[in-house]
């Protein structure tokens, strides 16, 4: 639960929903790990523990709204499997077990390399030619620009059509 002493004036200063956080902060965070992209301006200070909870707290939103992709479900289901193997190792203290471990890193590994693709800017490239217009990425909030995937990954983008959404 987000602090509430904190959270009662934070409305002014800090994005608390995927529905007003711009997606450009979402990817930002991503990238550098920097929470301070919760921020709306940098002037306000606050323990790091209110930011790590706000920022748990709009990732659940987000897989409230989307579910979990593909992809990363895999990348949880090995990861599972490594674990199991490490505790594993440590009962049995069978050394086939890491060759068991390194195969499934390199699994993992191939994963993260298949995802790489296209990065941010050319995504937002291929919607805004499906769309049939420009938008700013600090505008454009983490919930409409993951509909917009969503709506484009069904075929279903109408150019020119803002309200779109299903």
């Amino acid at each position: 639960m987000l602090q509430k002493k904190v959270l009662s004036n934070t409305t002014e200063s800090y994005y608390l929903s995927i529905d007003e956080l711009p997606i450009y902060n979402w990817n930002k965070i991503f990238e550098t790990s920097d929470l301070d992209y919760l921020k709306k301006n940098n002037n306000k200070k606050v323990k790091e523990e209110f930011l790590v909870e706000l920022w748990v707290k709009l990732q659940n939103e987000y897989l409230d709204e989307f579910g979990l992709e593909s992809i990363f479900k895999q990348k949880l289901e090995i990861q599972k499997k490594i674990a199991i193997k490490n505790y594993e190792f440590i009962l049995k203290n069978d050394r086939f077990i890491l060759t068991e471990i390194d195969i499934l890193n390199a699994e993992l590994k191939s994963l993260e390399l298949n995802k790489a693709g296209l990065n941010f800017w050319q995504v937002k490239d291929k919607v805004e030619q499906s769309k049939g217009y420009r938008f700013d990425a600090k505008i454009v909030t983490v919930i409409e620009w993951f509909y917009a995937l969503k709506e484009l990954s069904n075929g279903k983008a109408n150019k020119g059509d803002r309200n779109n959404r299903k």
